[in-house]
C-alpha cells in the first residue's frame, strides 16, 4: 500500500472513531440534563408549594395549634425556615407566655404579630432583622421579664421603649446598634437585674446612665 493510501486509510478510521463518539456524547448530555432537573427539585432547593409541606413547617403548625388550644404556654423552636407568615399562626394564643425562636428568619412584621399576645413573659428573637419598630411593638407586652434580641437591627431610637417594661429583669442586646445614648432609657428600668451588651458600641460614658439601677 502506498504512502498516500496509508494516510487516507488512517484518516478514514479516525473519522469513523469520531462519528462513533456521537451516541456516547449524546447519552452523557442527556444524563447531565436529567441530573440538573433533579437537583432543581431536591430538598435543598424546594419548588413552589413544597415549603408548606416541609417537616419543619408541619411541626411548627402542630406546636402553634397546641398553643392556640391552650395546651402549652411555652414555644421553643430553632429553625431558619420560620418566617414572618409562620408567626401569624400564634394569633389568639392567650395562654402563651414564652416564645424562644433564636434562629427564625423574621422581621418587624413578625414582632408586631407576636406582640398581640399581651401575656408574654419571655421572648427570644436573636439573629433576626427586627429593628426599632419591632422592638417598640414587643415592649407593648408589659409583663415581659426577659427579652433577647441579640444581633438585631435595634438602634437607640427603638431602645427607648425599654422604659415601658415595668417587670423587665433580663435584657440581651449584644452586637446590636445601641450606643451610649440608648442606655439612658435603661437607666429608667428599675426592675432590671441583668443587662447583656457584649460587642456593643458602649463606653464608660454610657455606663454612667446605669448608676441608679440598684438591682443590676
Amino acid at each position: 500500500m502506498g504512502e498516500t493510501a496509508v494516510r487516507n486509510f488512517r484518516g478514514i478510521n479516525r473519522g469513523k472513531r469520531f462519528l462513533c463518539c456521537f451516541p456516547l456524547l449524546a447519552a452523557m448530555l442527556s444524563a447531565w440534563a436529567l441530573g440538573c432537573q433533579r437537583a432543581d427539585s431536591s430538598p435543598g432547593r424546594p419548588v413552589a408549594g413544597e415549603a408548606e409541606k416541609s417537616p419543619a413547617r408541619k411541626l411548627w403548625k402542630k406546636l402553634a395549634d397546641q398553643a392556640r388550644r391552650g395546651e402549652v404556654s411555652r414555644l421553643e423552636y430553632s429553625d431558619e425556615e420560620l418566617g414572618d407568615s409562620d408567626l401569624e399562626l400564634l394569633d389568639g394564643c392567650e395562654g402563651l407566655e414564652y416564645v424562644l425562636l433564636p434562629r427564625a428568619n423574621v422581621s418587624d412584621s413578625a414582632a408586631r404579630q407576636l406582640a398581640k399576645n399581651a401575656g408574654l413573659r419571655e421572648i427570644v428573637l436573636g439573629n433576626t432583622t427586627i429593628g426599632d419598630d419591632g422592638f417598640a411593638a414587643l415592649c407593648g407586652c408589659r409583663q415581659l421579664s426577659k427579652l433577647n434580641l441579640n444581633r438585631t437591627l435595634v438602634t437607640d431610637v427603638g431602645f427607648a421603649s425599654v422604659a415601658d417594661l415595668p417587670e423587665l429583669e433580663m435584657l440581651r442586646l449584644g452586637e446590636s446598634r445601641v450606643t451610649d445614648a440608648g442606655l439612658a432609657a435603661v437607666g429608667k428600668s428599675a426592675s432590671l437585674r441583668y443587662l447583656i451588651l457584649q460587642n456593643a458600641n458602649i463606653t464608660g460614658s454610657g455606663l454612667r446612665h446605669l448608676h441608679g439601677l440598684t438591682r443590676l
